[in-house]
């Protein structure tokens, strides 16, 4: 019987077959796959075809005719019939459209090892292009959703349908969204959504192939669609589901107790468990969305749709252009207003030239030129009454110098660097020995490990150490920790002495064990997974966290992820304070908000969804005194990492890693790029050295506001 169930609206025979001939190329097992398309009433074309389709095909194929469909803005609605029509069977299920294509050969194999991967089996496998990014506002859900998205059949069992308004990508994202926003400044958060890294589409997007008026009228009707999305209604809606498919988790952790229900008190917008027969609830989840904020944002937003839709900072030279969309969108006449606009902007030549020619006859006439010699003494005059002050020269730009990308071949010798601090050397052989056993290569391993001066019970340990492992050790004895507040020096002396053909760096504790046999094996495909080789992998117990604050990132980073020793070089060390990790978190963060509404992300946190770990956690043997002395220094250094200079330097290394991979995109198109740093002006300037466009990155934080979170935090 069918694993997975691929649902989809198709009207072009063609186009149908060409979808089916990619599924039965790509998938292993043919028969774990069903195919449920819709057919509009009367189609005779597409019912043809599918009965055709049904008889030779090795999966299955079943149809459903509706008359549903009256125009794009109604394509969701099938979606909900064909969820009812589900196989029982199925474990997964997607929603494609006709021109979206497997393009990996195995898919099905791939994902199969994710079924249980939860236990309570309420997650998602995103595939799309999106399927990495990190989304810290409702609307990024409506302009970048994961429209490759495997769902589990219980997800959207729980969630009733596939959606009740245009976009059943976009409004499972709300869901999702909703979800692990739920309790945002928590370690625990239930952010369900697995990246795909080795699943693939061709033909991502809709509306591709559109021109003229066809295109201007699509877009006319996915702006009343938005707006529809982003309403109150359909927002709460989106967070009802969402306490929904949380509280059946919170069921499945709490034991699964048979006399545990789920109520929905509407009159108070809340979901409660109870138990048995009981009014008293064990939790409450509340799915209670602010009209007010709600409709604020919506109407705020509404003059720069085509920034905060997606735009991002490059259509803000173009400010007219939303609010012409906005009035285009609910006149009457607003198509023939886009494109009486556009075939406007369409001859700017033109234009630019008529209005150059006016200026120049204007300006022989005896009143032009008396306008050009006043013009000409108001200038003159204020240049001397303000002098020097308004030839004010320009910033001083200093080169940048950025390493190139790793030379000669990528993963061989030492792939993988292991930097610690240590001064218990019963840990250190513990953590040495693990290392050894569950890595099927050790030799490819380097470990370093900090010893504070004059601690011989650890150099004698290390010394006998280093001649009888396979991996390669070595130790770096220094007097730079003195407590806690000092640890994070031990860590920047320890990357100088990284092996040049190193791949991933990582930090542990002593106390933290691999538990994944095979784990550098499981690794090595990573290697190159982006050409700039500007990228981390996450194998925490964050690892699929979103982070929706920079506070996130210091109670919550990533404490267990192996960073490309070019993202560690572009910075030039570990990090300006205790708390590495965290620090590190900053970079990330700083790094993918660079340009919030932009579609394009640079968010370069790649998941490890399968290396486990054992031993995560700081000072947790800690008891009594000691641990309320970790808790005092922990808070003091807390509030170092979230200054403002501490947070400055985290943006601007940010800021160099974004400018690292720009340079590259750059050098692929056959450009040369310059990086320069503006420091008056708290940016770094990428300036491509054919056409002089120049690309501000700023790395400025403002100060009231860092200096306003921390006092309201301390209090």
């Amino acid at each position: 019987m069918p694993l997975f169930s691929i649902q989809l609206n198709s009207n072009r025979p063609a186009q149908f077959q060409t979808f089916l001939d990619a599924i039965e190329r790509t998938v292993n097992v043919p028969t774990d796959v069903e195919v449920l398309v819709h057919i509009d009433q009367g189609d005779e074309a597409m019912a043809t075809r599918v009965a055709q389709e049904t008889v030779r095909r090795p999966f299955f194929i079943r149809s459903a005719t509706t008359d549903l469909v009256q125009g794009y803005g109604t394509l969701w609605k099938p979606l909900n019939t064909l969820l009812q029509m589900t196989s029982p069977d199925a474990y997964f299920v997607i929603n494609l459209s006709d021109e979206m294509l497997f393009a990996t050969k195995g898919w099905d194999t791939i994902v199969k090892q994710y079924v249980g991967y939860y236990p309570d089996h309420l997650f998602r496998l995103r595939a799309s292009k999106y399927r990495f990014r990190n989304y810290t506002d409702f609307w990024e859900c409506g302009f970048a959703p994961d429209s490759c998205a495997f769902y589990t059949r219980k997800w959207l069992e729980l969630s009733g349908d596939w959606n009740p308004c245009l976009g059943p990508d976009s409004f499972q994202q709300c869901i999702a969204f909703y979800l692990f926003t739920s309790d945002p400044f928590s370690h625990v958060q239930y952010n369900r959504d697995i990246p795909l890294l080795d699943v693939h589409f061709s033909g991502e997007g809709a509306g591709l192939d559109l021109k003229g008026r066809a295109r201007l009228e699509r877009l006319l009707v996915n702006n009343r669609a938005w707006f529809v999305l982003m309403s109150h209604n359909m927002q709460q809606e989106a967070k009802r589901r969402a306490m929904h498919i949380k509280s059946h988790i919170l069921l499945d952790e709490l034991g699964g107790e048979s006399d545990l229900r789920v109520i929905d008190v509407s009159d108070a917008r809340e979901l409660r468990i109870v138990r048995g027969d009981s009014t008293v609830p064990v939790r409450t989840l509340s799915y209670r969305l602010s009209w007010l904020r709600i409709t604020a944002t919506n109407i705020a937003r509404m003059p720069w749709v085509l920034y905060y839709a997606g735009g991002g900072k490059r259509v803000l030279r173009y400010p007219l252009n939303g609010i012409l969309i906005m009035i285009a969108t609910y006149l009457p006449k607003g198509l023939a207003l886009l494109e009486v606009a556009y075939s406007a902007a369409a001859v700017p030549g033109r234009v630019k030239q008529a209005a150059r020619s006016a200026m120049v006859r204007a300006a022989r006439t005896r009143f032009g030129c008396w306008c050009v010699t006043v013009h000409l003494r108001a200038w003159d005059s204020v240049l001397s009454r303000f002098g020097e002050r308004s030839l004010r020269p320009a910033p001083r730009r200093v080169p940048i110098y950025l390493p190139d990308d790793p030379s000669g071949p990528i993963g061989e010798g030492v792939v993988y660097s292991i930097q610690l601090s240590s001064k218990r050397p019963r840990e250190v052989m513990e953590l040495l020995d693990n290392i050894e056993q569950t890595a099927d290569d050790p030799s490819c391993i380097e470990v370093l490990i900090h010893v504070d001066a004059g601690d011989r019970a650890m150099t004698t340990l290390l010394e006998r150490e280093k001649s009888r492992r396979r991996l390669h050790l070595q130790y770096l004895e220094t007097s730079l920790v003195n407590g806690f507040a000092d640890l994070g020096k031990a860590y920047n002396p320890l990357f100088r002495l990284t092996d040049p053909s190193a791949y991933f760096v990582t930090l542990l504790s002593d106390e933290m064990r691999f538990a994944s046999k095979g784990w550098d094996t499981a690794l090595r495909p990573y290697i190159g997974a982006y050409s700039d080789h500007v990228f981390r992998v996450r194998c925490s117990k964050y690892r699929f966290r979103n982070y929706t604050d920079l506070w996130d990132c210091g109670f919550a980073p990533d404490s267990l992820a192996f960073y490309t020793r070019r993202w560690l070089e572009i910075q030039g060390d570990w990090n300006p304070c205790t708390g590495q990790d965290s620090f590190q978190q900053c970079v990330a963060y700083y790094l993918f908000t660079s340009n919030p509404w932009s579609h394009t992300q640079y968010h370069r946190d790649i998941v490890a969804p399968f290396l486990k770990f054992t031993g995560e956690g700081a000072g947790r043997s800690l008891e009594g005194e000691a641990r309320k002395g970790r808790i005092q220094d922990n808070n003091r250094e807390w509030f170092r990492l979230i200054s403002h200079p501490t947070q400055e330097n985290a943006k601007r290394r940010a800021m160099l890693l974004k400018a690292s991979i720009l340079r590259e995109e750059a050098l692929e198109a056959g450009e040369n790029v310059d990086v320069l740093d503006e420091a008056a002006r708290r940016r770094i300037v990428v300036r491509r050295s054919s056409n002089g466009r120049e690309e501000a990155l700023d790395y400025c934080v403002c100060k009231t506001r860092t200096r306003v979170s921390s006092f309201f935090v301390h209090r």
